[in-house]
């Protein structure tokens, strides 16, 4: 089976080859943790880490334990390093995001 990682970079070309015209890419870097200084950007921070928080287990677990053969002890210990750091205020935490739409033929 076929894992593909990298989607970010093939959004728009998948797009495009499954038949969509005026196909649009547009990039956003969100915050992870309300540290931002504008105020839509500190509740989209609070959102992002929530969201982060709740979906390590699941975005982890079997790519760490079947790929690099972690220990499901070592990667829950992994996301609870991760929320840890995530929480602290002078950590300045960045997700990259892309929305891409585009028309049907």
């Amino acid at each position: 089976m076929k894992v593909e990682l990298q989607v970010f970079e093939t959004m728009g070309n998948a797009m495009r080859e499954a038949g969509f015209n005026d196909v649009v890419e547009r990039r956003f870097k969100w915050p992870i943790g309300p540290w931002a200084k504008k105020r839509e950007l500190k509740e989209l921070g609070k959102f992002a880490r929530a969201h982060v928080e709740s979906g390590l287990e699941n975005w982890s677990l079997r790519l760490l334990t079947t790929v690099l053969d972690w220990s499901a002890e070592e990667v829950y210990k992994l996301c609870a390093d991760v929320r840890q750091e995530i929480s602290n205020p002078k950590i300045h935490a960045l997700q990259e995001m892309r929305v891409v739409y585009g028309r049907e033929s």
